[in-house]
Order: structure tokens, then sequence, then C-alpha cells
């Protein structure tokens, strides 16, 4: 894996130094918000699109995914409120872009769930490789147990669904300020192989048998990212304080 990532880079340099000889193409980036107004304790969700509008290939290997855009939220005051930078290596494949093509991707801001106090802010999303970066204001407004539940719920049915809206939509119930019942990300875990990348990490916060057992059904059924459910559980196995659940956990892992 670190070797294809060297690998990448490798070609995305000489991509760029070709620039230097024969222009790229003129590559458009757009930022847009799922919605300007989202309730405290939601997440905002960004839509990134990426468009090669001339009749020529695009010079540069672009990788698209969620590790390509950064983001900072500041109150309308300019104080920071929230941040999030990608580390490390990304593993995130490049191409080119086709003529008079487009390329969509969504963005959860996860860290803009834990924004309580309504107000304005704005959200200042960059696109990394073409260093492109856009204002965004939004509004947080109140919520209430009625309001997130029904908006957990809308996340749930979207989340189910294979493929990058239903990654998306997975991600932002995961990232949710708000006590999602166990039951509802299971069923997402359950239904999407995909899933529980984001939604492993928040069982385990939320530990408990419920919790615990579910993550054990799910990994009986060898899903695709199983080894996100095996690391919690394998956290889970030391913190857990009840031994019969620790004892599970370990019987599960084989241990």
């Amino acid at each position: 894996m670190k070797r294809t990532i060297r690998l990448f880079l490798f070609v995305t340099a000489l991509g760029a130094g070709g620039a230097l000889v024969a222009q790229d193409p003129p590559i458009r980036v757009d930022f847009a918000l799922r919605s300007s107004t989202v309730e405290s304790g939601v997440p905002v969700i960004v839509t990134v699109t990426v468009r090669n509008d001339t009749d020529m290939e695009s010079a540069r290997f672009l990788p698209f995914g969620r590790y390509e855009v950064d983001w900072l939220v500041r109150s309308r005051d300019g104080a920071e409120v929230a941040q999030w930078k990608p580390t490390g290596d990304t593993g995130s494949l490049g191409r080119n872009l086709p003529p008079h093509s487009v390329e969509k991707f969504s963005i959860v801001a996860s860290g803009t769930s834990a924004i309580q106090s309504p107000g304005e802010y704005e959200i200042f999303p960059r696109y990394r490789t073409l260093d492109v970066s856009e204002r965004l204001p939004f509004t947080v407004v109140p919520s209430s147990a009625e309001s997130l539940g029904l908006r957990a719920q809308e996340f749930h049915d979207a989340a189910v669904v294979k493929g990058e809206d239903g990654l998306t939509a997975a991600e932002a119930l995961a990232s949710m300020a708000y006590a999602v019942p166990a039951s509802q990300l299971c069923d997402v875990m359950e239904r999407n192989p995909s899933a529980p990348y984001f939604i492993a990490p928040r069982l385990e916060a939320m530990g408990g048998a419920d919790a615990v057992h579910c993550l054990i059904r799910v990994l009986s059924g060898a899903p695709v990212q199983g080894i996100y459910i095996q690391w919690a559980l394998q956290r889970l196995g030391k913190s857990e304080k009840d031994q019969a659940l620790r004892s599970e956990i370990q019987k599960a892992l084989g241990q």
C-alpha cells in the first residue's frame, strides 16, 4: 500500500512539473452546502464538484474524495469554532478528468455537529490538490430531541442504501451529537457492508450490551470492512467493565 501511494505521489509530482511547460486546462471546483441551515447536533455536509468544461483532458492527476478536502469553521465574529485536516497517507487514487466531465463527492464536516450555540457561521472548505477554497455561510438553529430523532431516521434511511450517498448518510448519522439508538446504528451496519468504517467507532464509544452484541453479530457475517469491527471489539475487550461481556468479546475474536 505504501509503495502504491509513493508511486501515486511521484506521478502527481511529474504532472505538476509538466504544467511549467504546457499549462493545464482550467479545472473548475465548486463547493455547495447540502443545506445552509442545520440544527445544533447535526453536521454540515459539503458537496464538492470538480469540472472540466474544456475539450482537453486534464493534464494533472486529480484525487477525488473526502481526504482531499480540509475545512475550517468560524463564527461571524471571526472566532475559530471547528476544523479538520487530513493527516498521513490517504491512499486516494488519482486520474485525469476527461473533457466535459464532472466529478462530485460529499464531505461530512463531522466536527460541526458539536456546535451547540445557534447563530451565523461560515465554513471554508479547501480542495487541497488545486488549493481552491470558498466561503460558505450557514445558520445553526436550535434543536430538540424530537427533531434530532427525525434527522437520525432520515440519515438511517439513506445510509442503508449502498454507494456514495449511503456512506455520506452513515457518516452523518455516526457523527450526530445525539443519542442515536444502537439498534438504528446496527441496522445500518448490517444492511450496508461498507458502513462499519463510520458506525463501528460510534458503537464502540457507546459501549454496553446492545453495542457489543451488535458488533459481534455483524462481525460473524464477515462484512467488507470487518477489520473496523474487530478493532472496536479489541478495544472494548480491554475497557469493558462487565466480565460477561468481555468474555463474549474474547470468544468472538477467537481469544
